[in-house]
């Protein structure tokens, strides 16, 4: 998944053609060579509209998918481990990769760019489109083709439930390190905890390490926050057309 959890909602803006897309959709549905659905369509026109904004966090979920994201943040979920993200060029790459899961133990990687799932490119799919083939039924396998370096690879990788561990400590010398896998259900006490520790066992310092996180729940970043800050503004939402939103340390 992707995943910094931005929402989009928008409204139709004037036009001289107000049924555009409907006469569009008509005829495609009248003379494609392949037949497809209206629903298909009208997932096509979302994604089509979202990619105009330039914006790679903004996704266009159906409900199955939007449901598989909540059981990601939840902390569980069924896959194979790979969080992906797309850039304006439309290339899906992976962002981070779940320790000990079944990509992990193939050898896949931060900055794979993949290709295909199956036999089925990815070229044009979206990154919705790509995370729902990535998923399936526990003990199914997917067909996974990458780049690294200009070079194809292929791995077969079983999906399985997996029970997120998203932070994760240990003690080099007299620091901690914690490192945030995604801002998942849960991390924000996690983090307070393992500081509580750290503070217990006069350790003289923490190092949070956020590399390869894509995101996740905004709250639980700013309750991580809030364990290192003693107050004070942490993110502030610029909204068009409404008053912004502000989010403190506690």
């Amino acid at each position: 998944g992707s995943s910094s959890g931005n929402q989009v909602v928008a409204k139709p803006a004037a036009s001289a053609s107000p049924g555009l897309l409907d006469q569009a959709a008509s005829t495609i549905q009248r003379n494609a060579a392949k037949p497809i659905s209206a629903a298909d369509l009208d997932k096509a026109a979302v994604e089509g509209m979202l990619q105009a904004l330039g914006d790679k966090w903004s996704s266009y979920f159906s409900p199955d998918d939007y449901s598989a994201y909540q059981d990601v943040m939840d902390g569980q979920y069924t896959g194979v481990g790979l969080w992906v993200h797309g850039d304006t060029t439309g290339a899906i790459s992976v962002m981070s990769v779940q320790t000990g899961s079944t990509s992990d133990t193939a050898g896949m990687r931060s900055g794979d760019v993949l290709t295909a799932i199956g036999s089925a490119s990815l070229a044009g799919r979206s990154v919705s489109d790509v995370v729902a083939a990535l998923r399936g039924d526990d003990g199914t396998t997917v067909s996974v083709t990458y780049l690294r370096g200009g070079v194809s690879h292929t791995v077969s990788l079983r999906r399985a439930s997996v029970e997120t561990d998203d932070v994760a400590a240990k003690i080099t010398g007299s620091v901690m390190v914690i490192k945030i896998s995604e801002f998942s259900k849960g991390v924000g006490a996690k983090v307070a905890h393992l500081d509580e520790t750290a503070r217990n066992r006069h350790l003289v310092g923490i190092v949070l390490d956020l590399r390869g996180n894509p995101g996740g729940l905004l709250d639980e970043a700013v309750k991580t926050a809030s364990v290192f800050l003693d107050g004070g503004r942490v993110v502030t939402f610029e909204r068009r057309g409404a008053p912004s939103l502000q989010m403190n340390a506690t």
